[in-house]
């Protein structure tokens, strides 16, 4: 029987019927080799293009955090879950509060009954440790201590701190002991307080200097100086008289006035070219060498007032708090009326648009920018509630259950984002806006406005941490505690960035987070 013989060719990438087994990686190389050299030369392409890509992200993103990481209110990078770095109580509480920074050091005074002395207190910022405290025994205003009834602030031994500029680092304090006003037969009425502005190296509490002012006096301190204020027995001027912080006198000068209002404390403001006297319903600018170069009359207004490039802002308030109109009192004597707008605060202004100011017109918006000559720019209608961010010329506003970004040159407004619930106060890291209600914080995108994360701040074991819920929804989450409002405590950012809560519901102190 003759054989036939049959030679069998397999086209390249055929599988017979019969053949369930595939080709692998080996096989394709082996039967394709540029194919294959080909591919792999686009994924190294494709796979080195994006770490490139986010490489250069990247290094933006450290770029902008750098840029901000000595503006004022700006938050340390926040990553949950936020652990408590330490509790500061009582007067190392007010140190973080309301301390300025001085190295690894918060310095800050104390508010005390008014029969202790004053104290200066130093945390150390990485601990919440007292580094050291000085106490600051001011001479009582009289001998038995007086006790006043009248108007002002309860009796009190304080300090207030400013950082001084040069090295060592260094802290100027005005320490005081108020008591009240004292009414005279005549109407008048007498704070009656000794103060005193002492200098200290802020690295272990050394006092280098201080010296105590007259009885009754006022004192404002500045970077490289202070001004003291004295009212005349009559109420019908007022001493003002600017020093260096080692008490040597700089100038002085004596500013006639209309009767200072009862219970009205005269008040200097200064920047690096003016200084201006406030005593209530009047004010003047004092030149270089301390004299009136031109009186402000403030028209009947009787509010806060804010030094602006060329003039100054005077806003008046109602009894209970509310706006009662603003005007800018110009250096050439022309005044600006602003009706109801009010100033907003910044929590954050990273001087982008250092041109203008923002306002809000009544109580919640729309949303207002002035130049500084008074002129309204734009108008947005934007719900506003307390505070506000600045960030690369976008201003984001809270207010009510929403927020929004607008665009500080224009006025339109970029995004607005509906919220769970009300809130008022907005902090920033430069990556996200932290909205803050209660215990509870979320997170939305700077560039769209998208809800990044939700969390509470709860208790695990004997620690605090602000940890990322389970929902979006925080208080229906077992974890979470409260409803949110001011009526639980209040968030603020330290002078180093750090997130912290003051409980108002327990005496916990400030848990500082990190």
């Amino acid at each position: 029987m003759a054989r036939t013989y049959v030679e069998l060719v397999e086209e390249d990438g055929v599988v017979g019927p019969d053949d369930e087994r595939r080709p692998g990686l080996v096989d394709v190389v082996r039967r394709h080799p540029r194919r294959a050299a080909v591919t792999a030369a686009a994924v190294v392409v494709v796979a080195a293009t994006a770490v490139l890509a986010q490489v250069v992200v990247d290094a933006r993103e450290q770029a902008w955090l750098a840029r901000l990481a000595d503006v004022p209110g700006v938050l340390r990078p926040v990553d949950l879950p936020l652990r408590t770095l330490y509790v500061a109580e009582g007067d190392a509480a007010s140190a973080v509060q309301g301390g300025v920074r001085a190295g690894d050091l918060l310095v800050g005074g104390t508010y005390r009954p008014v029969q202790s002395a004053p104290h200066v207190v130093a945390v150390d910022r990485r601990t919440g440790e007292v580094a050291w405290d000085v106490p600051v025994d001011l001479p009582p205003a009289a001998d038995p201590e007086p006790v006043v009834q009248g108007g002002g602030p309860d009796p009190s031994a304080n300090a207030w701190c400013s950082e001084v500029g040069g090295a060592p680092p260094r802290v100027a304090c005005v320490v005081s002991r108020t008591y009240g006003w004292q009414m005279s037969e005549e109407g008048y009425g007498h704070e009656l307080a000794t103060r005193g502005l002492v200098v200290l190296d802020a690295t272990d509490g050394t006092v280098l200097s201080r010296r105590d002012e007259p009885l009754g006096a006022g004192i404002v301190a500045g970077r490289d100086g202070y001004w003291v204020t004295t009212v005349d027995d009559d109420r019908a001027g007022v001493e003002v008289v600017a020093r260096a912080f080692d008490g040597s006198e700089r100038w002085s000068t004596h500013v006639d006035t209309s009767a200072i209002p009862e219970q009205q404390t005269p008040y200097v403001l200064h920047d690096e070219e003016r200084t201006v006297l406030d005593v209530g319903t009047q004010a003047w600018v004092l030149g270089p060498d301390g004299s009136a170069v031109a009186e402000l009359a403030r028209g009947g207004l009787n509010g806060g007032m804010t030094l602006v490039p060329g003039g100054v802002l005077v806003e008046s308030y109602t009894s209970e708090g509310m706006p009662d109109g603003a005007v800018i009192w110009r250096d050439d004597g022309t005044t600006v009326d602003l009706g109801d707008d009010r100033q907003l605060y910044l929590t954050v202004d990273d001087g982008s648009r250092p041109d203008a100011f923002f306002l809000t017109a009544g109580d919640t918006g729309p949303l207002v920018r002035r130049d500084w000559s008074g002129k309204e720019l734009w108008r947005a209608d934007v719900t506003v509630g307390s505070t506000a961010v600045l960030l690369d010329g976008t201003l984001v506003a809270v207010g009510g259950d929403r927020l929004a970004a607008v665009d500080a040159d224009t006025g339109a407004v970029r995004w607005r984002t509906d919220m769970p619930r009300p809130a008022d106060q907005v902090f920033t890291d430069g990556r996200v806006l932290l909205v803050l209600s209660g215990r509870v914080v979320r997170a939305y995108g700077v560039d769209d406005g998208t809800l990044q994360w939700s969390a509470a701040l709860v208790e695990d074991g004997r620690s605090t941490v602000l940890e990322r819920t389970a929902t979006d929804a925080p208080t229906t989450d077992p974890g979470a505690v409260g409803t949110g409002g001011y009526d639980e405590g209040w968030w603020f950012v330290t002078t180093d960035g750090h997130l912290a809560f003051s409980s108002a519901t327990e005496p916990s102190g400030i848990v500082v987070l990190g």
